[in-house]
């Protein structure tokens, strides 16, 4: 079964790239419009709070935003690997062993069975709200990255925790009972 899952060799490191190419997630054409909320996608910017136009998928490091027409191309961009990616020849310590062991990303789908627009994330340790993506009770599927992720039913991390697992490599084509187009807000250990 092909699985839409997939480990990224170098998550942050490509979307710094990719911000450094692109241009600039944060500025629109008139310097209107600042922070993650906006995006860049096929050398304009476009605010996901008021919808994503023909972009469908987008990846996110909590600071700067890219959007793309499909989902390949952001994995084209971000260099993502086909199959899971080893990293038992990867430094056991120090700051690029832990940029090497959890350097992937959460992906969440619209859809159910990974379909619909993708929201990829590469940040970890901050609560980010959906809502700044345009994403807010909208996830209906999701593959969590090497890193284990929390969700939640409210904003800034309130309401309501998933039940379900989002431990380091957890996947699921639908979410748990209840739990279809309710989360607000993540966190990636």
């Amino acid at each position: 079964m092909f699985v839409r899952h997939r480990l990224v060799l170098a998550g942050a490191l490509a979307l710094g790239s990719l911000a450094a190419s692109a241009p600039a997630a944060g500025a629109s054409p008139q310097g209107e419009g600042t922070g993650p909320s906006f995006a860049s996608f096929e050398g304009t910017v476009i605010d996901l709070r008021e919808g994503w136009g023909d972009a469908t998928a987008c990846v996110s490091d909590g600071v700067s935003t890219a959007c793309f027409r499909t989902e390949a191309e952001l994995d084209a961009v971000l260099g993502v690997a086909e199959e899971p990616v080893s990293t038992a020849a990867a430094p056991s310590s120090g700051p690029i062993a832990l940029s090497l062991s959890c350097g992937g990303q959460l992906r969440l789908w619209s859809g159910n069975s990974y379909s619909g627009s993708v929201l990829a994330f590469t940040t970890r340790g901050v609560i980010l709200n959906l809502s700044s993506y345009g994403f807010d009770n909208v996830t209906s599927s999701y593959a969590v990255g090497p890193c284990s992720s929390t969700f939640y039913a409210g904003a800034n991390g309130g309401g309501g925790t998933y039940p379900g697992s989002t431990s380091a490599g957890s996947m699921s084509a639908v979410m748990a009972s209840g739990w279809n187009n309710v989360v607000s807000s993540i966190y990636i250990s």
